[in-house]
């Protein structure tokens, strides 16, 4: 009760209770897809690695080609117990291609029909166990050290997941642009994440038309020249870097120019853009 006194008098008020009617909207919202089924004939299990054989992979120096032949024993599902072979293919991709080693436990799609095992396929490493931890101890450091503003991280994050999973997802299954409707919703989703950050202020104009505004150019360059460049990049993290530079500047000088403070936040975008480059650079060098 008595955060939710001091919250009424800051400015994120609003826009916590703005996301938390947005979180009960997306979670009652019905896709079309609720019957729908990820996979028909076919389970998607945990299994326990028996054995490999790894004699009909083609090793072409960093590249590997074949098929890797594993014998699983099912864990979970219908063929709980069952020992199977189990194929992993490779593509010769380093990004997606994976090998499994005796006693790991993988995900594996087992194809099934007249209740009996037809394939199984090797999808990829059981990490959940620990993908839980990991998931856990980052909310609990996220509240201990960035406190209420944590808190409303965690809602913004949990905003967005619903946003692609009730409405991104159902849409482009729908047949939608999937282009117009990416950008309409970044750009939707950009004021209710950065006005929980900052609440509803000038630092919060601030970054929402800056994020906008990358967001627009960003996909008009991406629409002219995506074959050339393959342009990505996280445009609503830098509006926030960027704004909440220029008003820690702001603050701890407060008779600071305009003008100075807009060439402070374009000096600050120029290094983010710098190191950016050079970490896209790199990447492409690496693929």
């Amino acid at each position: 009760m008595k955060y939710l006194i001091n919250l009424r008098k800051k400015k994120t008020f609003g826009p916590v209770l703005l996301s938390l009617f947005l979180f009960v909207v997306l979670l009652f919202l019905p896709t079309g897809y609720e019957g729908a089924l990820s996979y028909q004939n076919a389970d998607r299990v945990d299994a326990l690695v028996l054995s490999t054989d790894e004699s009909d992979i083609v090793d072409t120096g960093l590249v590997r080609n074949g098929e890797q032949r594993c014998q699983v024993r099912i864990l979970s599902g219908q063929f709980k117990g069952r020992e199977v072979t189990a194929v992993n293919q490779l593509n010769g991709s380093l990004a997606e291609d994976k090998l499994f080693s005796v006693g790991d436990k993988a995900f594996v799609v087992v194809s099934h029909a007249a209740g009996e095992i037809t394939t199984v396929y090797m999808t990829d490493h059981f990490r959940l166990d620990k993908e839980v931890i990991l998931a856990v101890l980052f909310i609990l450091l996220l509240l201990l050290f960035a406190r209420d503003t944590g808190l409303r991280a965690i809602l913004s994050f949990i905003d967005t997941i619903l946003l692609m999973w009730k409405v991104l997802i159902p849409s482009l299954l729908n047949g939608w642009n999937p282009i117009w409707v990416s950008i309409i919703l970044v750009l939707l989703l950009t004021f209710p994440v950065l006005s929980l950050i900052y609440g509803w202020d000038r630092r919060c104009l601030a970054s929402i038309s800056g994020a906008a505004l990358g967001i627009l150019v960003t996909a008009v360059l991406g629409y002219l020249f995506t074959d050339l460049f393959q342009i990505h990049g996280a445009v609503m993290d830098l509006s926030v870097d960027i704004c909440s530079a220029v008003y820690e500047i702001v603050e701890k000088k407060p008779d600071i120019s305009a003008r100075d403070a807009i060439l402070s936040g374009f000096a600050v975008g120029r290094a983010a853009c710098g190191s950016t480059t050079t970490t896209h650079r790199k990447k492409w060098q690496i693929d």
